[in-house]
């Protein structure tokens, strides 16, 4: 509050009592303080999003390098038992 004092005594030096510059400057800085509030809420519950969305994509990439690798397993696997003749000589 002591910026506020003297904020006061510049708008009017010789009078104590809050001016309504005074008084609408307080109103603009305390709506000012709630709008910022306000914004880091959406932002913090936006940026939990966004993790969690990057989250889901690593999971998926991953999943599909696995099911691929399992995929190419299985297929060498099918060949293998398919063609024994080839592989036992």
């Amino acid at each position: 509050m002591c910026v506020f004092s003297e904020v006061q005594s510049m708008i009017n030096p010789n009078d104590k009592t809050p001016s309504s510059q005074y008084t609408n400057l307080l109103a603009l800085i305390e709506s000012i303080r709630k709008k910022t509030t306000d914004m880091e809420k959406i932002w913090g519950k936006r940026r939990v999003r966004v993790e969690l969305f990057v989250q889901i994509k690593h999971f998926e990439m991953h999943s599909r390098e696995v099911s691929s690798e399992e995929a190419k397993k299985k297929k060498k696997e099918d060949f293998i038992t398919k063609c024994p003749s080839k592989f036992l000589r």
